[in-house]
């Protein structure tokens, strides 16, 4: 697969992105504190049958930083201007966790450049209860906020960079590298990518988080009127949060729902081949 790699400026600025294939334009958003790298594998299946752009959100990946007070209507901007600037018309969107809210505010402000849209996401990141949800959200990304008040020597700053070296050693020496048996190359390589990308974002992660927790994904939902797809990656540490995605479905005019038990962000890495399938069915429905 030939990956063509490219940089588009928009009205918050510039966007890089990873496109291949070729047919009916698809843009996979990506999670925090990832880019388009974590979608390597996705974006090999989809490239077979469609022109597959995946670009990476300001502030991550090789994109620009993030615009100051951003919030989620800000980075759809940013992908409409992608959008428009690419000619890709119509595309079809994927959004994971941050993704699928950046991708529910671009298809509920620009329906016109959204012919359909996936929103895919582990339990919590798709809670309908907007307080509920932000709860969820916020005990899992909570360790990973500043909290130190700022010092005159520098020393906030040692510790936030502190917090950085114990998340990225956790990511370097995590199971699937040292319990690999046998570990791979592929392996490695995987592992690195999420390094680079969590060095990468982490001056963009309070901000978007911020954004995230103030984006009402509900109201979102419910604006839109093109085929929607909700797929709910499901495990046993959240079932005390309920299932979510009939919730979202009875939002939505013309939606469908999917589930995959005993999942997690790890689908992209783990399971992309069930994950290309649930797509392309979708998209290939009348």
């Amino acid at each position: 697969m030939t990956v063509r790699r490219g940089y588009v400026d928009t009205r918050h600025g510039q966007v890089h992105y990873r496109e291949s294939g070729s047919g009916a334009p698809l843009l996979l958003l990506h999670a925090t504190p990832r880019s388009s790298r974590v979608y390597g594998k996705l974006q090999r299946l989809l490239a077979a049958r469609f022109c597959v752009i995946a670009p990476d959100t300001l502030g991550f990946g090789n994109s620009d930083p993030l615009p100051a007070d951003v919030t989620m209507p800000m980075l759809a901007e940013s992908i409409a201007d992608l959008i428009e600037v690419l000619n890709l018309g119509t595309p079809a969107l994927f959004g994971l966790h941050t993704g699928n809210k950046v991708g529910a505010a671009l298809a509920a402000s620009r329906p016109d450049l959204v012919s359909r849209f996936i929103c895919c996401g582990m339990t919590h990141s798709i809670v309908i209860d907007r307080a509920q949800r932000d709860d969820a959200i916020k005990d899992i990304v909570d360790k990973y906020f500043a909290s130190e008040p700022s010092t005159p020597d520098g020393a906030h700053l040692l510790r936030g960079w502190g917090r950085t070296y114990a998340t990225l050693a956790q990511t370097w020496w995590a199971p699937r590298v040292v319990d690999a048996a046998p570990l791979t190359d592929a392996v490695l390589a995987e592992t690195q990518d999420e390094v680079i990308d969590r060095i990468q974002a982490r001056a963009a992660f309070d901000s978007v988080y911020r954004a995230n927790f103030n984006f009402d994904l509900a109201d979102a939902l419910g604006r839109l009127t093109m085929p929607t797809l909700v797929i709910e990656l499901a495990t046993p540490g959240e079932d005390h949060l309920g299932r979510q995605a009939d919730a979202l479905v009875a939002l939505i005019p013309d939606a469908q729902a999917v589930t995959f038990e005993n999942t997690d962000r790890d689908v992209l890495e783990r399971e992309p081949e069930k994950l290309a399938a649930a797509i392309e069915a979708f998209l290939a429905a009348p």
